[in-house]
């Protein structure tokens, strides 16, 4: 058996390593902490240097490679857990070590491993230079997929289904009906649902409004007991009128039934988005989704109404630019949730919003390679929609150690740090031309 280290994993595994890695610890499922533990031998061992026979002269890890093959007879391993320093007695075939000096902490420096840390522990005279070698190799770096959206006119936001109440010397006994709820105007009022009528239509609709929301005080402007309607709030009202508005934007609500007994109520049409007068429809909002998170384009935050915040809003805005700035901000969770985007809304976990122009957005993975060529786009705006079905155009980084040297015939290339498929550390030095 050879000296296990990341490369000799699967692209799968490899993949997988990267995605696990950039939870954070505190949110990575059991599963997935067991899956590094059982792989810490390919993520700890690193070979540092090899000969022109491809022999390991110097590898470290947490574990002395006893018994595996591959070592130059007379290599050096650096046990980073013991800060102990092993000489193979063995054969290539069969490695056998022997512990030829302790080295301090400050040496290893919490693990990496330098030729200068080493110069004092180590004897390399028996190691012919001529027998080193540069490992060919042109290694690249990770590249985050990516895919657009391009806008081909304008986005068309959804909207709440909304009608108004007019009043006209509201009578004691007088009911307004929202949907299959029933709202009485009693001087006393007597039961739940019931509004106090007050000295005027003003102060009634107040009542009303109240009652409506739950709002206000319960046993002075309503009846206790009443609980906010499901399906609607009170909005805007004035001494005559009550603007009344679907908690929820879209189609669903504009069949909601409104009706008033007398003639002292009247609503333009018998359903809230009846379309008569003031009674204007709702409409089901365009959305935008990337991976398993939908935004709802909308007029209106459904929040600023005064109805419970839905979460993944974007506010339309002034027009379709604007409202691609907003989604930008809702993506990344910018400036200003509850304003510009409803409040709920939380950060992308795998994309963010990059370059942003008046009929574009940009998306890019977090986590760069091609692992994220799964994450799906898809929309259903009618004048635009994302150039891909999922992102595309991903990298994945040519895996290699920290320090570890390639060269091709134009560059040598170093990693400046240990490198994945999902990193991009690999620096090169252009070899220029013969002198």
């Amino acid at each position: 058996m050879r000296f296990p280290i990341f490369s000799d994993l699967t692209l799968a595994q490899q993949k997988e390593i990267s995605r696990i890695q950039a939870i954070s610890e505190d949110f990575r499922l059991a599963s997935e902490t067991a899956f590094l533990t059982a792989l810490t031998p390919y993520l700890t061992n690193q070979v540092i240097l090899k000969d022109a026979d491809d022999l390991i002269v110097i590898a470290s890890g947490n574990t002395v490679p006893t018994g595996l093959e591959g070592f130059k007879v007379g290599a050096f391993f650096i046990d980073v857990d013991s800060a102990k320093v092993y000489v193979n007695l063995g054969t290539i075939s069969v490695a056998s070590w022997d512990s030829i000096t302790d080295i301090s902490s400050a040496e290893i420096a919490a693990g990496a491993v330098t030729a200068d840390k080493l110069a004092a522990a180590l004897d390399l005279t028996s190691v012919a230079l001529s027998k080193l070698k540069i490992e060919t190799g042109t290694p690249v770096n990770a590249v985050a997929a990516t895919q657009i959206l391009e806008l081909t006119g304008v986005i068309v936001p959804g909207s709440h289904a909304e009608s108004v109440l007019t009043a006209n010397t509201i009578l004691d006994g007088d009911i307004v009906t929202i949907g299959s709820q029933p709202y009485r105007f009693k001087t006393e009022p007597a039961q739940a649902y019931d509004v106090a009528l007050g000295e005027s239509d003003a102060v009634a609709l107040d009542n009303l409004k109240a009652a409506i929301n739950a709002t206000g005080t319960p046993g002075t402007e309503y009846f206790a007991g009443t609980l906010a309607h499901p399906s609607v709030v009170a909005t805007d009202n004035a001494a005559s009128t009550q603007k009344i508005v679907a908690r929820v934007p879209g189609t669903a609500a504009n069949a909601l039934a409104t009706t008033s007994s007398g003639a002292t109520l009247a609503w333009p049409d018998t359903t809230l988005g009846g379309e008569t007068d003031t009674s204007n429809p709702g409409i089901a909002p365009e959305t935008i989704t990337i991976g398993e998170r939908a935004y709802s384009i909308v007029d209106v935050l459904s929040e600023t109404n005064g109805a419970d915040a839905i979460p993944y809003q974007v506010l339309f805005g002034a027009n379709s630019a604007a409202c691609l700035d907003n989604l930008k901000l809702a993506i990344n969770h910018g400036s200003t949730e509850g304003t510009n985007y409803s409040t709920g809304t939380g950060v992308h976990p795998s994309v963010e919003a990059t370059t942003n122009e008046d009929i574009s957005q940009v998306v890019a993975a977090k986590v760069k390679g091609t692992a994220a060529e799964s994450i799906a786009t898809t929309d259903t705006i009618g004048n635009g929609a994302w150039a891909g079905a999922t992102l595309d155009n991903g990298v994945d980084g040519t895996v290699g150690l920290a320090k570890q040297i390639l060269a091709d015939a134009s560059f040598l290339y170093m990693a400046i740090a240990a490198n994945t498929v999902a990193d991009a550390n690999w620096r090169k030095i252009d070899l220029g031309s013969v002198y």
